[in-house]
């Protein structure tokens, strides 16, 4: 069918069906830049924009007026190869030339997946294809760089003999998504975490991952005055010690999607547990390993959202008193189940973690919201008595919001 013969439509109308229609299950978590309870990924295998980006290029090759409306969908997220980086530049360089009348591509990117790459000789002072777009991208909200995943077979021919180029000012960043590579790291530069983000004052979001060597406890601390949001994807205690000689004045949300000890996140509450007004546990069998919910309840003295799958942690002690949960006042209990959890132990767990909150401690819980498919559990004539101590004493348990998670 001939799409131009179709009938006409407003353009708002056709530039809401390609939003729509390019829109993925990841697209949320890929362009977060506040902190919504378990949206945050948990895979490392592959990037979540892909698929997203494969289908805004097959909707811009359908007719030149879906090219010209879905320019802007096309442009906000890409990935920045080498190979690719120089025909960015070039088409940035077409669109500057052409006046004012054409659409900036460099204004229209707000996302920005950088693999890591081979250091080359600086043989002269040109900065890379790959910099000089950075450089130009003054609307830039995330930056990716990815882990060793992404480059696949290709990772092994990957090398860092060279210094890697400084990397440029990225005052519009408010989102980094860094994969740790210490082989890249030693590069400086673009390469550098502690670089990158001392280039980018008004970051508000941070994901950290990988293991960090001990020359990057060397580096000079880093002050980042607006983050708000830190999350830790796998990172080994090195890291955590980097990461609490920082100075975070902002940070009042920690998510943590695993522990590799229950030291790691005691590490991490001895310097920001007085800030941290927002915790969430991920899904990692870990957490069944380590008391890390009375770590959280005992430290964190203003803590007022704690958001948890609930078949992933283990219930603390029943007959270790809990020392601080008079602040506590939304509880968030997602039902995802791990595959070891047997219809018996499940509600047996379940009736534990209810227990807990039905403490006297908790004097300020106001909400338990019921995150993912609790259909079985609410339907089972045994729920109302599960619920019933937190009813008896003012506490909402509820689903949460449509589309919440």
């Amino acid at each position: 069918m001939d799409v131009d013969s179709l009938p006409s439509l407003p353009p708002e109308v056709w530039l809401q069906i390609l939003r729509y229609a390019t829109l993925s299950t990841s697209t949320p978590i890929s362009f977060a830049i506040k902190y919504h309870p378990f949206q945050a990924s948990t895979e490392n295998d592959i990037d979540p924009s892909d698929s997203a980006l494969h289908v805004k290029a097959v909707v811009a090759r359908v007719c030149k007026r879906w090219k010209e409306l879905s320019t802007d969908l096309l442009y906000e997220d890409i990935i920045l190869h080498r190979s690719s980086a120089k025909q960015f530049r070039e088409l940035l360089q077409n669109t500057q030339d052409a006046g004012s009348h054409t659409p900036e591509i460099n204004k229209m990117v707000h996302r920005v997946l950088l693999p890591y790459s081979s250091s080359v000789p600086q043989v002269h002072s040109t900065p890379s294809d790959s910099v000089e777009f950075l450089r130009e991208c003054h609307e830039l909200k995330i930056l990716v760089r990815p882990g060793p995943w992404f480059a696949g077979p290709l990772q092994e021919f990957v090398r860092y003999e060279f210094p890697a180029e400084p990397c440029p000012p990225l005052t519009s960043l408010q989102r980094l998504d860094w994969w740790h590579n210490n082989d890249a790291s030693r590069t400086g530069g673009i390469n550098s975490l502690p670089e990158v983000v001392l280039a980018a004052p008004n970051l508000k979001y941070l994901t950290l991952a990988g293991d960090v060597w001990l020359g990057l406890l060397h580096t000079p601390p880093v002050e980042l005055a607006k983050l708000t949001t830190l999350r830790l994807r796998r990172v080994n205690v090195l890291f955590i010690q980097l990461i609490g000689r920082w100075t975070l004045p902002s940070l009042d949300t920690l998510i943590l999607d695993t522990a590799a000890s229950v030291y790691t996140l005691q590490g991490l509450l001895e310097v920001y547990a007085e800030q941290l007004r927002s915790v969430e546990l991920g899904k990692s069998l870990a957490f069944t390993v380590h008391s890390v919910l009375q770590s959280i309840l005992d430290r964190c003295n203003n803590l007022k959202q704690l958001n948890y799958y609930i078949y992933f942690v283990a219930p603390p002690d029943p007959d270790t008193p809990i020392s601080c949960g008079d602040t506590l006042e939304t509880v968030g209990l997602h039902a995802h189940r791990a595959e070891i959890i047997t219809n018996h132990f499940a509600w047996s767990h379940l009736q534990k973690h209810l227990q807990l909150f039905s403490q006297p401690a908790f004097t300020r819980l106001k909400r338990v919201l019921l995150y993912g498919d609790w259909d079985n559990i609410i339907s089972d004539p045994l729920y109302p008595k599960l619920v019933q101590k937190l009813v008896d004493r003012g506490c909402v348990v509820e689903r949460a919001p449509e589309g919440a998670w």
